[in-house]
This record gives C-alpha cells, structure tokens and sequence, in this order.
C-alpha cells in the first residue's frame, strides 16, 4: 500500500515532500487524486471474506487522510473496531485489535474511543479468567489505555 499512498501523494502535491501527513487535508487533495483513492477503496470493499477486509481497511487509514476528514476517519476507526467483534477466534480477534491499535496510534495518535471498544470486544470472549486478564492487561499496557 506505500506504492498507492506514494502515487496518490505525488498526484496530490507532486514532486513537493513538504506537505507532512497531519497537514493532508481533503479540501486541498484535487480531484483526480481523490477519484483514484476512492476507486481502490472501493475495489477493495467487494471482498466479501471479513479477515481480510478488515486487515484492508486497517492498511488503508493512512490514505484515508486524502478524502475524509478527521471526524470521518475516526468513524471508520471505530467501524473497523466493531468489525473485529464479529471474529470468531479470540486469538485472531486479539492480533487484529493489536494491528489495528498499532497502525492508528502512529497515524491518528488522539484518537482514543476505539481503544475501549476493542478492549470491551476481548473481555467478551469465554475464556479461562487468567488468560482473559493476560490479555486485557497486555492489551492496556501495551496501548496506554
């Protein structure tokens, strides 16, 4: 995905490297960097397989500064959240809520409400109580919830 966030950037701004990441703002994007952003989002959206869709959209956050703002891309933050809910396996539900905290803690560090929700969604599992405390407190202190 660097090779699309790369191509959309350079379409975006050109061969200019000054624009930093925070100060990528939708209403500057033009219009056909826009479109091509959209087009892969929206290629990548028919994947009917919850897994990988997921792990899609978690490597899409970071060209989704091109076209949202920042109130929509914290909705999609916690819409990727509440997708991992519905993972059957608790250990694939837990890598995933660990990549996704991963990748937006480095992109969108002040967004913070889809911390609670992934750790609401590994405190439903059933579980042995140990192995559920381990990986709660894992969770909370590896993300500073």
């Amino acid at each position: 995905m660097k090779f699309v966030y790369d191509r959309i950037y350079k379409l975006s701004f050109g061969a200019d490297k000054s624009v930093e990441f925070d100060n990528i703002n939708p209403d500057i994007v033009p219009a056909k960097a826009k479109d091509i952003c959209s087009n892969w989002m929206y290629k990548c959206s028919c994947i009917r397989e919850v897994l990988p869709r997921i792990y899609i959209d978690i490597v899409f956050l970071k060209m989704f500064r091109f076209i949202f703002t920042e109130k929509e891309i914290e909705n999609k933050i916690i819409i990727l959240a509440k997708m991992i809910r519905g993972l059957s396996s608790p250990l694939i539900s837990y890598f995933v809520s660990m990549y996704l905290c991963k990748i937006a803690m480095n992109l969108y560090p002040k967004f913070k409400s889809y911390k609670l929700i992934l750790l609401d969604n590994l405190s439903r599992y059933d579980l042995k109580d140990d192995t559920q405390s381990k990986l709660c407190n894992l969770f909370i202190i590896y993300f500073h919830i």
